[in-house]
């Protein structure tokens, strides 16, 4: 039997009956063989035994195949749990065999890792939807480690400085990588809230796999399942001509059957399939938007978490000009230039190479892939969508923090270090507008220099500040607090919730003037404070409790409040109401504000 007592974290076997040999198979590396069991053979002595063994193999035969109806036929949340190990679960696919870890506060989780969701979108499947996956080659899958992120940017501009390496995947990168991720609280329960966590990247990077991401703090302190996917990014996820010979969107419609085998599935697990909660960061939220628009995924989950962005916003949308544009120069750069025959041709070359070139333009935030129209999925540009209010009527809470566009000038700009306080005159403040805007008319350019300007241009520390908010209000604020607008007025009835994340980490490793920045949200809504080795104060480890009660509060209700926590105000479109999880509140005080950027949103919506 595999040991599985020795493998760090993993504090209970998987059960009496796990094969022995791991199977190399290429996709499931690690599926399990049944046991084999051999008796020494016994002969018959007597040949009036003969007709006994034949009727006792037909009985053996005839409980076979009531075995196998039992368990193959019926939906997985049907299946008799008797006597079967609580970590081995029936899937649609076959068994899954889980390891059970420990929480940071010392509660026991099972852990369901790398679970395969779609077949490897390889060969003629690379550029396409997925395939949902058949069954496990053996009946029998290992879920005790995470498996293959799919290709994506690494991030090496800063070594491996922590603030920069955390978002890069440790785990091979591959075209085969369609998996997902679960995590049980014990004692095993019926009908848990189900919380589906969707990561961030731009569209061009990301994995489920990151330790950020590690979802047994959330699942043992809010009572709840939670569930993580990889998806395509890059060109594998988006690569779209414009045209039908290739629609893009590949990411999204891998997130898409992931939901699917969640609903199937997810009742085996403990969790209700009538209430999936998605929630997400930065393109993990524009992705949780596009759902919200697509009349597929509306069945599939009930309520929506958007963490620092929209579908609206700048960088998580191409036009048909755009595909087309991008598509000709990834093809030029593939040796595919013949229309006729260019899919033909990308899927036959080598993923490496293709993983090497996908980066095709050069300007300042415009990612490569990103999702376009498609005519499914994505019917319309999706500012015409949220204006137009076609998307589903659920329950949703949107947030931002305060400082989202630092970590990206830092990248960007001339100037910007992470040593120093990166302080800015006001020539290089004008040239930073110019740099950042690139795709406005220099009319455009003039009057967001007018309108960020400070007041006292001297003030070097003040003119990097206002480079900053006119990033990040551009970029991920304003597009977030408009879909929040639109969404609320839009659906009467339904609830949106606004948050606005002011706290910077007492550990953070990035310096102070980039304040709280993109993706700083993650590490309260994980749970990480609760683990005493990585450095956070008590104040910090009852922010990160609060704001992991509020958020599984909203997944099980709808509401975010209960008993113990700071009032959280439904939004008002009139007045932009939110709350504040701000630095000082070291009783879990939170404060409620309103007009939060509305003058800087007014003037990015009055533009032509």
């Amino acid at each position: 039997m595999a040991d599985y007592q020795n493998v760090e974290g993993i504090v209970n076997p998987a059960g009496p009956n796990v094969g022995n040999d791991y199977n190399s198979h290429p996709r499931i590396d690690g599926s399990l063989d049944r046991m084999n069991y051999e008796k020494p053979a016994r002969r018959c002595s007597n040949g009036k035994l003969l007709g006994l063994a034949i009727f006792i193999l037909l009985a053996l035969g005839t409980i076979g195949v009531a075995v196998y109806l039992k368990f193959y036929t019926l939906a997985p949340e049907e299946v008799d749990k008797t006597n079967i190990d609580p970590l081995v679960i029936h899937t649609a696919s076959g068994q899954v065999h889980g390891m059970t870890s420990q929480s940071p506060q010392g509660q026991q989780v099972q852990e369901y890792l790398g679970i395969p969701y779609a077949e490897p979108p390889v060969g003629d499947l690379r550029y396409a939807k997925p395939k949902p996956y058949g069954m496990f080659p053996n009946g029998t899958y290992n879920a005790s480690s995470y498996r293959n992120s799919c290709f994506g940017f690494i991030d090496e501009t800063f070594g491996d400085f922590r603030g920069s390496d955390m978002w890069n995947p440790k785990n091979p990168l591959s075209e085969d990588c369609l998996f997902l991720n679960i995590w049980v609280p014990l004692p095993v329960k019926q009908k848990r809230a189900v919380m589906v966590w969707v990561f961030g990247g731009g569209f061009y990077s990301g994995s489920s796999s990151l330790s950020v991401y590690d979802g047994k703090a959330l699942a043992a302190h809010a009572d709840v399942v939670v569930v993580s996917m990889n998806y395509r990014v890059g060109s594998f996820g988006f690569f779209s001509t414009g045209d039908d010979r290739s629609k893009g969107n590949f990411g999204l419609h891998d997130v898409l059957l992931s939901l699917k085998w969640i609903n199937t599935n997810i009742g085996s697990f403990g969790g209700d399939k009538d209430s999936v909660t998605l929630f997400g960061e930065s393109a993990g939220a524009a992705t949780i938007g596009y759902m919200l628009m697509a009349d597929e995924a509306d069945p599939l989950f009930k309520r929506a978490i958007l963490q620092s962005a929209s579908p609206d916003s700048r960088w998580s949308y191409m036009t048909e000009e755009q595909a087309k544009e991008r598509s000709q120069l990834f093809a030029s750069a593939m040796t595919c230039k013949d229309n006729a025959n260019l899919m033909e041709c990308l899927r036959t070359k080598d993923a490496d190479e293709i993983y090497a070139k996908d980066y095709v333009t050069g300007n300042f935030f415009e990612f490569p892939w990103v999702p376009n129209k498609d005519g499914e999925l994505v019917e319309d540009n999706p500012r015409n969508l949220i204006k137009e209010g076609k998307f589903q009527k659920k329950d949703i809470i949107a947030g931002v923090n305060t400082d989202e566009g630092s970590f990206w000038i830092l990248y960007a700009l001339p100037g910007f270090f992470k040593d120093n306080s990166s302080e800015q005159s006001e020539q290089m403040y004008r040239d930073a507008i110019k740099t950042l805007d690139w795709d406005l008319p220099s009319g455009t350019k003039d009057l967001i220099t007018t309108e960020y300007l400070p007041a006292d241009t001297s003030d070097k520390n003040a003119n990097r500040d206002a480079i900053e908010d006119e990033m990040g209000d551009r970029a991920f604020i304003c597009p977030t607090i408009n879909l929040a607008q639109d969404f609320s007025a839009s659906n009467s009835g339904n609830t949106v919730y606004m948050y606005y994340l002011s706290h910077r980490a007492s550990n953070e490793v990035w310096p102070e003037w980039m304040g709280t920045i993109h993706g700083a949200d993650i590490q309260w809504i994980f749970g990480l404070p609760l683990d005493k080795s990585r450095g956070y104060t008590k104040e910090e480890e009852v922010l990160s409790k609060d704001i992991m009660t509020y958020w599984s509060n909203f997944a099980k209700t709808g509401n975010p409040n209960g008993a113990g926590l700071p009032e959280w105000p439904t939004y008002r479109e009139d007045a932009y109401t939110h709350l504040e999880f701000r630095e000082g509140n070291s009783q879990g005080v939170y404060p409620t504000g309103s007009k939060h950027r509305e003058k800087y949103c007014t003037f990015w919506n009055s533009l032509p």
